[in-house]
């Protein structure tokens, strides 16, 4: 992914949302990222840089509400990568006694490529020792991989873990979904401004009367396009304004329910029609 661009990356995302994502340093493919409600404030915190594991570490912000979002991928260890077993717990342990420190609520989520399940891991073992010294705890007990093992894992602090947990296959990768709701206070609705102009109450008689008697009528012979189109603009928009005036307003952006796609809004305009 980090041969793709963010504009092309945006055009895959649903409505209202944005995307931030921390492309892979060297290789191909890769990277982490983040899909997020545009009423939502994101900031992209700088962490420092680790060898045996990919991360992003993002602030949301809703309201009064703060979350610190860690998402991470670790690479497989391989002699290619030269990434070891021991370099990803060094540098998680790492990244771990930074973000702890962080106030406000903590999601550490991602594909640790670990056998969470098999308790008697070293590995496994090794990642709940870390989990305890920071007294995180860890929310996904199915597996969430096609061969059988839980190895996408949540993360929070005690006393902000999600209300309800739950995995699911969603039939596009060999990871499964997983999928959480949390408690948080309801982002404020985007507010815009527009300028628009009213043609219900348009006298089209009185504005052709205008145009005949402006300046336009009696435009001198000129070989300068740019003037001609300067004039043409200048004076068909005094008239204009004087027909129908240039208003602003401020208007609210309410989202739009999920299954409102663009295919029923065509068809409610037919039928109105």
């Amino acid at each position: 992914m980090n041969n793709v661009r963010l504009d092309v990356l945006s055009e895959v995302i649903p409505p209202g949302y944005n995307i931030s994502h921390k492309p892979r340093p060297t290789g191909r493919a890769g990277g982490v990222g983040i899909i997020l409600r545009e009423t939502l404030s994101l900031k992209m915190l700088t962490t420092s840089t680790y060898q045996g594991l990919e991360h992003m570490v993002v602030r949301v912000t809703s309201g009064s509400l703060t979350y610190h979002i860690v998402l991470l991928y670790r690479p497989p260890p391989s002699r290619k990568n030269r990434i070891s077993a021991g370099l990803f717990y060094e540098d998680f342990s790492d990244l771990l006694s930074r973000v702890t420190l962080f106030k406000g609520k903590l999601l550490i989520l991602g594909d640790f490529n670990v056998h969470f399940d098999d308790s008697e891991s070293v590995e496994s073992k090794q990642l709940n020792t870390l989990f305890e010294t920071y007294n995180l705890h860890q929310h996904v007990s199915s597996p969430t991989h096609h061969q059988g093992h839980t190895i996408d894992l949540l993360l929070t602090r005690a006393n902000n873990a999600p209300e309800e947990v739950w995995v699911t296959d969603p039939l596009i990768s060999d990871h499964s979904a997983v999928i959480f709701q949390l408690s948080t206070s309801k982002p404020p609705l985007l507010v815009r401004i527009v300028q628009s102009r009213n043609f219900q109450a348009f006298n089209t008689a009185a504005f052709k009367r205008d145009i005949q008697e402006s300046e336009l009528a009696s435009v001198p012979n000129s070989s300068d396009p740019e003037q001609l189109t300067s004039l043409y603009a200048k004076i068909t928009t005094r008239i204009l304004d004087k027909h129908a005036p240039l208003k602003t307003r401020t208007i609210t952006i309410c989202p739009r329910a999920p299954w409102f796609t663009d295919n029923i809004m065509c068809a409610t305009r037919g039928t109105r029609k």
